[in-house]
């Protein structure tokens, strides 16, 4: 009653679901009217009456966790955990669910400017397709990218196949510039040095020519003799 007065405003901070309810209601006008649970008891027991269905009892495989059982080196249920205990992906997970503030912080802008493509799936925040990764578990998932070596854009590539956190771009080069394979070539890699021509006090000073060549010369001779390498023009 609370939330759907008929002399109450469409409430802003509360879940889509019931946003949508309020706004469905605004169009009637109706009265709310308690009434007791012992004089209620035949709505309320056909309301718990489980209806038959005929769907399967199979558990069905959603899209997040076939990507995080399949493609990354975390499980659901860590991703699920550690979302919970995050500082800043916990106030995500509950302003997603329950409505945004207009003024946030600096660590939730990121995830602010996102806020109508974040959602919840299966307990997990979600950026369109991509999984929003713990800081807990984010060096987990630099290191897997980094483990076949494949260098910062490669590494890029795949990871916005998967999963997202702010900055991760950055993070990504930064850890593939710190890998042992990149310092020790790295090091050994000297730049050509730049060498420039001295300059001209008069024009004409100095000519750059092209050089084309060798061309095989035609022979205008009439005379030719074999040779084990094909004819032989004399003079």
């Amino acid at each position: 009653m609370a939330i759907f007065g008929e002399k109450r405003d469409i409430p802003q901070m509360i879940a889509g679901q019931l946003q949508r309810w309020a706004c469905f209601l605004s169009g009637f006008n109706y009265t709310f009217k308690y009434g007791k649970g012992k004089d209620n008891g035949g709505a309320d027991g056909l309301s718990r009456l489980p209806a038959h269905s005929e769907e399967s009892d199979e558990e069905e495989i959603d899209f997040v966790r076939f990507i995080v059982e399949d493609k990354l080196p975390v499980d659901y249920a860590q991703i699920k955990k550690a979302t919970r205990t995050d500082p800043v992906l916990s106030k995500v997970f509950m302003y997603t669910r329950d409505g945004w503030p207009e003024n946030v912080d600096d660590t939730l802008k990121p995830y602010f400017h996102r806020l109508t493509e974040i959602s919840i799936e299966q307990d997990v925040l979600i950026w369109g397709y991509r999984v929003l990764i713990p800081e807990k578990h984010r060096i987990r998932m630099l290191e897997e990218l980094h483990s076949t070596h494949l260098g910062a854009n490669k590494m890029k590539a795949l990871a916005r196949q998967y999963f997202w956190w702010p900055k991760l771009d950055a993070e990504i080069e930064q850890y593939a510039k710190s890998g042992d394979v990149y310092n020790t070539y790295a090091a050994s890699l000297n730049r050509a040095e730049l060498i420039k021509y001295n300059e001209c006090k008069e024009v004409g000073e100095r000519l750059h020519l092209d050089f084309l060549g060798p061309v095989k010369k035609k022979c205008t001779s009439s005379r030719q003799i074999r040779t084990p390498n094909g004819p032989k023009c004399t003079r």
